[in-house]
């Protein structure tokens, strides 16, 4: 199994990007509140990072194979 390892960070990218676009929405809306909410802001971004790094970890594993 071949893993594109920049496309992964492509569908990873866009989905980051469209959940962030969300999140934004429903702040605007005043659904969520992400200055009364700091828990929901930082996990994202801390939720965020650790996806990326994942895939980095995957890729750096599959080059040393």
């Amino acid at each position: 199994m071949v893993m594109d390892f920049k496309r992964i960070n492509m569908i990873l990218s866009i989905f980051w990007l469209l959940a962030s676009i969300g999140i934004i929405y429903l702040d605007v809306k005043q659904v969520i509140s992400l200055t009364r909410n700091t828990g929901l802001f930082f996990g994202v971004v801390i939720v965020m990072f650790l996806s990326f790094q994942v895939v980095k970890i995957f890729e750096k594993r599959a080059s040393q194979k």
